[in-house]
């Protein structure tokens, strides 16, 4: 193993630091990390269980919890909106997190407040894990 080639100037304090995950990134010359995301969403039977039985709906035991508007299908259709053309994109450990703001009101918080903006969360693999509305960037 050899020192990385820009040493301190990345940042990371470490002489021999290259990549958090050696098996989902690259950097072959030392320079900058490289992400395999996704490149497909899948809407898994537990993934959409999730997302209806927390997101969806008016089950007592996820009240304080945000829901889409509209019918079962838009929430699907948001999803994979915000998964092919996010705002943002960042990483969770192996999870990937999506997030986009719409024009018009996509859900509404625990008080009724209108949400904006989206979250599809995924495994490295592409299956859902959630996906909800939300106020703000988290």
């Amino acid at each position: 193993m050899s020192q990385d080639p820009i040493g301190l100037a990345s940042g990371e304090l470490g002489f021999y630091n290259y990549v958090d995950d050696c098996n989902n990134e690259l950097d072959v010359l030392g320079l900058k990390k490289t992400y395999s995301d996704p490149k497909k969403l899948s809407l898994t039977e537990e993934g959409k269980h999730h997302v209806i039985d927390r997101h969806w709906g008016s089950h007592p035991d996820w009240s304080h919890k945000s829901k889409w508007v509209g019918n079962r299908a838009e929430w699907k259709t948001k999803s994979r909106k915000t998964f092919k053309n996010p705002d943002r994109i960042s990483r969770d450990g192996n999870r990937y997190i999506y997030e986009k703001e719409f024009k018009k009101p996509i859900g509404k918080d625990a008080l009724g407040n209108d949400l904006f903006k989206s979250r599809v969360v995924t495994e490295a693999n592409g299956d859902l894990v959630t996906s909800f509305p939300q106020a703000d960037w988290k």
